[in-house]
């Protein structure tokens, strides 16, 4: 094996074909993990299940990090929020709470992690006005939080929002803060998990903006 990949089996790292996946348990080992890739010139896609994920896009210098090992979850009944870690399985959870009379904001009807959820949702949807927040693990190792449990709205653009749907780009999210539903406040029709592609192209329109924050967050491009 070659010498730089040793370092993360740790990780409980899998193959699929030519391509290396590394499975972290908390955010300490994301951080190891970013460090890893930096220092041997390793480029980070973040993901979940790999269900949508086009290995062959991919060069071979590109280490695949899953969130399925991040699965804790937090409920505040008081405020109706829900923090989960970006490797609940979103539809699994969503399912469950139902029988609460609890209801989250974004049907979908196939496995698939919070993380990837929103990361390829629409960021000008309904649904991303449900996410109340975000952390995200940079490329520099450091974890920004945006948003907090509030209703009120926010002077300038709102980090969270660009956040979603940016497919990992900017770094890991590590953890989403959810505004959930109750059954007497369900009265909108809910929306459908969007396909890849019409993502791609609402990103292609505030493609400025987003080079702006890559610049900013992600000077390396360590994240693809």
């Amino acid at each position: 094996m070659n010498k730089k990949l040793k370092s993360l089996l740790d990780y409980q790292m899998k193959t699929i074909g030519d391509y290396k996946i590394v499975y972290p348990t908390n955010s300490n080992e994301v951080i190891e993990i970013i460090d890893i890739c930096k220092t041997n010139s390793l480029k980070i896609v973040p993901c979940g299940f790999l269900s949508q994920i086009e290995f062959l896009r991919y060069s071979r210098n590109t280490i695949f990090v899953s969130s399925l090992k991040l699965d804790e979850i937090v409920l505040d009944n008081v405020n109706c929020f829900i923090e989960m870690k970006s490797g609940v399985n979103y539809f699994k959870l969503s399912e469950s709470l139902k029988k609460k009379e609890i209801y989250l904001p974004l049907q979908i009807n196939r496995d698939s992690t919070a993380g990837s959820v929103v990361s390829t949702s629409d960021p000008f949807s309904q649904f991303s006005y449900y996410v109340k927040g975000v952390n995200v693990i940079l490329a520099d190792g450091s974890i920004i939080k945006y948003g907090c449990k509030t209703l009120k709205n926010v002077a300038g653009y709102d980090l969270t929002k660009l956040v979603t749907g940016t497919f990992g780009s900017f770094g890991f999210i590590e953890s989403i803060l959810i505004q959930y539903l109750k059954k007497d406040e369900v009265d909108f029709e809910f929306e459908d998990y969007n396909s890849i592609n019409m993502i791609r192209e609402i990103n292609s329109e505030r493609n400025k903006l987003w080079l702006n924050l890559k610049k900013e967050l992600d000077p390396e491009n360590l994240f693809i």
